[in-house]
Order: C-alpha cells, then sequence, then structure tokens
C-alpha cells in the first residue's frame, strides 16, 4: 500500500511539475506572438523545429496542443500551420521517454531547489521565469524518479508477475490489441503520455513486462494523449477544432501504422538492442517511441495541405475569421494630401472590417451562450486594432509631415476604432457575465438587447463602412445617445422602485447599455471629425466648433 501512495505521489508531483510549465508557457503567449511566430517560423520545416523545441523546453506535448488550438481558433496561425507545429510537437513527447531511460532524474530534486532560490532571490522578470521553469522541470523529475522507485515493488509481488505475464503481447494479438487499449484509456485518464511511457520503461527496465508489452502499450498512450486536445476545442471556433480534429487524425494514423508493424518492428527493435549489447527493456522501448513519432513525422508531413483540406470538409464555419492584416505603410515627409488619404485609406477600412465583426460577435455572445468562443475572436480582434492603432500613431509621429490636417483626420478615426474595439470587447464581456447569472432574460430584455444593437449597428454600417459623413446621421446619433440615456433610466428606477427582482442582471444590462453608447459616441466622433476636415478646421475640439458657432 506504502508504494502505491508512493507512486501516485511521483504522478502528482509529474502532473503538478508539467502544470507549472504549461502556466509558464502560456504566459508567453498573446502581446506580439504573432510577429514572433512569423519571424522565426518563416517556413514548415522551422515549425516543426519550433513544435520540438517548445515541447521538449516544456515537458508537456499537451500544452502545445491547447495552445496551438487556441492560436488557429483566434487566427494567429492557420490550420495548415498548425500540422507542422503538432508534428514537432509529436516528436518534441519522446524526452519525457529518454530522461527517463537514460536515467537522469536524479537531478530533479537540485534543479528545483535552484529554480525555488532564483525565484525568491531575483527581482528581474526573465529571472524569475528561469526559476519558475527550474522548479517546474525538476518536479517532473523528482515525479518521475518516485515512480520509477515505486514501480520497483511489483517484482517481488508474484501475484502481480503472474497476471502481467498473460497478457504479453509478443505470444498473443489479442493481447497486443488489448494493453494498446489500456496505454489509449490510462493515458487519458492522466492525460500524459509522457507519465505512461515514464511508468512502462520502468516496469520493463525491471523485467516485469517484455519489449512487446510495453511497446504495445506506448503504442496506445499516442491515441490516449489527444483527450487533452479535444476538451480544449469544445470551446473554440471551428478552426481550432479542425486543429484539435487533426492531432486526433494523426494520432489515429500513428497507432493504426503501428499496429499493422507491430511484430516486424519490435523484432527490430530487439535485434538492435542485441547488436548493441548491454541496454536494457526500457531503454529499447524509448527507441520505439522515437521511431514511432518520426514514422508518423514521415507519413503526416508531406501531405499536410491535404490533411487540413479534409479537416476544412468536415467541420464547417459557423463564422468567419479575418486573417487580414492592419498595414500602416511609411507617411513621407514630402507626401501630399492625396497622396496621405491613399495611403492611410486602406489601413481604416481594415480597421472596419474588424470592427464590424466585433460589433456582431459581442451581440451574438449575449444571446447563444453557446457561442462562448466568439469572446475570444473579440478580444483578439480588439488586439490586432490595438497594435494597428499603436502603428498609425508612430508613423504619424515619425513623419514630420506639414499636412497636420489629414493626419489629423486619420489619427482621429484611428483613435476611434481603437475605442469602439475597446467597447466591443465590453460588450462581449458583459454578455459572457449575463450567462453567468444564470438567470435568462425576459422577452422585453432581449428586445432591448436587439433594439440597441440594430440601431448601433446600422449607425456604424452607414457612416464607418458607407463612408456617409452627415449632419442628418449626426443627428441620428444625438439620437440614439437619448434612447439609450432613457432606457437607463428606466432600468435604474426600477432597482429603486420594485425589490423582486435580479439586480445583478439588470446591472449588466444598465453597463451594455453605457457601452453601446459609448461605441455610439466613437460613431459621432468620427462623422465630427470627418465634417471638420470638410469644412478645413484643422483640430477636433468642442471649444473650437462652439466658438464657431457649429
Amino acid at each position: 500500500m506504502d508504494h502505491f501512495l508512493i507512486l501516485l505521489a511521483g504522478l502528482a508531483f509529474f502532473l503538478f511539475g508539467m502544470e507549472k510549465l504549461g502556466a509558464l508557457l502560456y504566459s508567453y503567449t498573446g502581446g506580439d506572438l504573432e510577429k514572433k511566430i512569423e519571424k522565426y517560423t518563416r517556413n514548415d520545416f522551422t515549425k516543426v523545429i519550433a513544435g520540438f523545441f517548445v515541447t521538449t523546453l516544456f515537458q508537456s506535448s499537451s500544452a502545445t496542443t491547447v495552445i496551438l488550438v487556441s492560436m488557429t481558433s483566434v487566427g494567429l496561425i492557420s490550420v495548415v500551420q498548425s500540422i507542422s507545429f503538432l508534428v514537432g510537437a509529436n516528436i518534441g513527447s519522446i524526452t519525457t521517454a529518454w530522461i527517463v531511460a537514460i536515467k537522469i532524474t536524479r537531478f530533479g530534486i537540485y534543479l528545483f531547489t535552484f529554480g525555488l532560490i532564483g525565484k525568491l532571490v531575483f527581482k528581474n522578470r526573465k529571472l524569475k521565469d528561469v526559476g519558475s521553469f527550474l522548479v517546474g522541470l525538476g518536479l517532473i523529475f523528482f515525479g518521475l524518479e518516485m515512480m520509477s522507485g515505486a514501480l520497483g515493488f511489483l517484482r517481488d509481488n508474484p501475484d502481480v508477475v503472474d497476471f502481467l505475464s498473460k497478457f504479453d503481447a509478443g505470444s498473443s494479438v489479442l493481447s497486443m490489441v488489448l494493453l494498446t487499449l489500456f496505454g489509449v484509456l490510462f493515458t487519458a485518464l492522466i492525460q500524459s503520455s509522457g507519465a505512461t511511457a515514464a511508468m512502462v520503461i520502468a516496469v520493463a527496465a525491471q523485467g516485469l513486462i517484455s519489449i512487446h508489452s510495453g511497446a504495445a502499450i506506448v503504442l496506445g498512450s499516442t491515441l490516449g494523449t489527444t483527450v487533452t486536445a479535444f476538451l480544449a476545442s469544445l470551446g473554440s471556433s471551428a478552426e481550432g477544432k479542425r486543429t484539435a480534429f487533426l492531432q486526433v487524425f494523426m494520432n489515429v494514423v500513428e497507432m493504426a501504422a503501428g499496429i499493422v508493424i507491430f511484430y516486424p518492428s519490435v523484432m527490430l527493435l530487439i535485434k538492435f538492442g542485441e547488436t548493441v549489447g548491454n541496454v536494457d527493456a526500457g531503454f529499447l522501448i524509448a527507441v520505439y517511441m522515437t521511431f514511432l513519432k518520426i514514422m508518423l513525422a514521415f507519413i503526416v508531413f508531406p501531405f499536410r495541405k491535404k490533411f487540413a483540406s479534409v479537416a476544412q470538409r468536415l467541420i464547417k464555419k459557423k463564422f468567419r475569421l479575418i486573417r487580414t492584416p492592419i498595414m500602416i505603410p511609411e507617411i513621407e515627409k514630402g507626401d501630399f494630401n492625396e497622396t496621405i488619404i491613399k495611403k492611410l485609406t486602406p489601413a481604416t477600412e481594415t480597421y472596419m472590417k474588424y470592427l464590424a465583426d466585433m460589433l456582431a460577435y459581442s451581440y451574438i455572445v449575449t444571446r447563444k451562450p453557446g457561442y462562448r468562443s466568439l469572446f475570444q475572436k473579440v478580444v483578439r480582434y480588439e488586439q490586432v486594432l490595438d497594435a494597428g492603432h499603436n502603428d498609425m500613431v508612430k508613423k504619424i509621429n515619425l513623419s514630420c509631415n506639414d499636412n497636420t490636417k489629414v493626419l489629423w483626420l486619420f489619427l482621429k478615426i484611428s483613435d476611434e476604432a481603437e475605442s469602439m474595439g475597446d467597447h466591443a470587447r465590453e460588450i462581449a464581456k458583459y454578455g459572457v457575465r449575463l450567462e453567468n447569472t444564470k438567470n435568462k432574460l425576459t422577452k422585453e430584455q432581449k428586445q432591448l438587447i436587439h433594439d440597441c444593437y440594430i440601431k448601433i449597428f446600422m449607425q456604424f454600417h452607414e457612416v464607418c463602412v458607407k463612408k456617409n459623413y452627415s449632419k442628418e446621421l449626426l443627428s441620428n446619433s444625438e439620437n440614439i445617445e437619448r434612447y439609450l440615456r432613457a432606457k437607463k433610466r428606466e432600468f435604474y428606477f426600477t432597482l429603486c422602485s420594485e425589490h423582486d427582482h435580479d439586480q445583478k442582471k439588470r446591472l449588466i444590462i444598465v453597463d451594455l447599455l453605457s457601452e453601446y453608447s459609448k461605441f455610439n459616441h466613437s460613431i459621432k466622433r468620427i462623422i465630427q471629425v470627418n465634417l471638420d476636415y470638410a469644412e478645413g478646421k484643422s483640430v477636433y475640439l468642442w471649444q473650437n466648433r462652439g466658438e464657431n458657432g457649429v
């Protein structure tokens, strides 16, 4: 019983270490990650290397795959590109097996100690992250060492030895299939093919199971590890589901191919061991696992585009994903008004494409809780708009161009577009919070949110998409503002006068109305700045318009 508890403790340390490294890996996603990916992985081969390196470094192909699912879901990488990363991650998963096979797990306690000291001593964030990395890696090594030691008790238990001898994959095809299925189920349960491989190698090294049996369990673990990606894809977009599907598909291919050539490949493995000499069964199983991963790479990599095409046909998109980058060209000092307009107009038009989808998606989130994955799209698009606005400010600031009126026009449009992105994100966030209240909207509340959305979207389309800048639309924005204020007053009156209602839900609806009001206010400013530019005004200030009687 004590040995079993030590085994469970070792598994807990291993999985906790993986979680720590996974959290560290997640902390480096986002921000300018898209640019880094584009810069350092310019072709599919470098993407394979990147997938291998990240999985080796963080000791978790599952964490790498979950991040790939989220990245494809929000458009950071394409589904085709994700296959190359997946191939690399799949190969990288062998490193846990080799860590156990070559017996370097004994250094885990030292890695953990040095890492913990580094986290406590260093003030620099990067050095603290190095400390966190060593802590996580030390926990993984320590857990593997505990599991390897705890499994030794099985050798001295005749009942266990007798039971294991009944399922020898070397003497029975049925046993091979059963052990493969066991590998699938056990890995799905603990969600780590590395932990499964580590246990199998430790048991095989002590002679408790044959090389055939160990290879069969490891073969099954390749499919069992896909459960993590499947779970991660449940709340993702079609692109994320495609990536998860491809990971499952790849591992099905690997397991099927492994079963077909199981006995010839294991016989070659045994002959290899006899040729090399003085190697235990655990080492040979690590070699077998490496063979499987490299075989899969050769099967999948040449046909990655065809596999991606199959995934796209099987899993249909419900909502489009914009991939158009916001490109802000350099503005020269001698550029005329017409040249500046020609250069910057494509960027502002791209802003509006993103905003049109953000506004629609944020409304859907408030009405359809099942489409919560759209919230992640809205968040991602808002980051794109922020980056575009920052680039616009930088290019205008560095231009030293004297045409300040037209520069002001585009600077203000960019600024308001960035603000509208913030408000669309907040609308989507309040939509998620509405779901969390677990109280359904009434028919009247649904109608109110719908009416607000329609009013705002129609105004946005007329002004920002069709570029109709008129005083009539300016007046319409003011009417929308009055409408929203009146509705907010009604809700506040209800909060004060009635007591048998869900105040939390109503306050969220008030916040929704406020965000729609702010979105409308930005549309109003875009109309006004264009009217100001048409009238030759140099700056957009309420004071200046008032002084001129506007």
